[in-house]
């Protein structure tokens, strides 16, 4: 998913290009989703995923549109939090193979 914002350059471009919003929105709700069910399996395992809670929260605003989206969040989220997320969850499935 960071993948789709490498070309743009500030959170104004982001919020201005509904493509590529809709395409990160898709991807938090898959991300939040498996993240959610993945807590409830794990939830000790789960504890070791950086900001859990938060990646949740915001699939469930997105998912049941609690209010509008506020697009500051979701570009600082991208920016910080998801590939941290997505780097732990990456050294999880890699520890799972050896």
């Amino acid at each position: 998913m960071t993948e789709f914002v490498d070309e743009i350059e500030n959170e104004e471009s982001f919020a201005s290009n509904l493509l590529i919003r809709s395409a990160v929105e898709r991807q938090l709700e898959i991300l939040g989703e498996t993240l959610k069910k993945f807590r409830i399996a794990e939830p000790e395992l789960a504890e070791s995923i950086p900001k859990i809670h938060r990646i949740v929260a915001m699939r469930n605003v997105i998912a049941h549109e609690y209010g509008e989206i506020d697009y500051g969040i979701v570009w600082a989220a991208l920016a910080a939090e998801v590939p941290e997320v997505l780097l732990r969850v990456e050294h999880m499935l890699r520890d799972e193979e050896c």
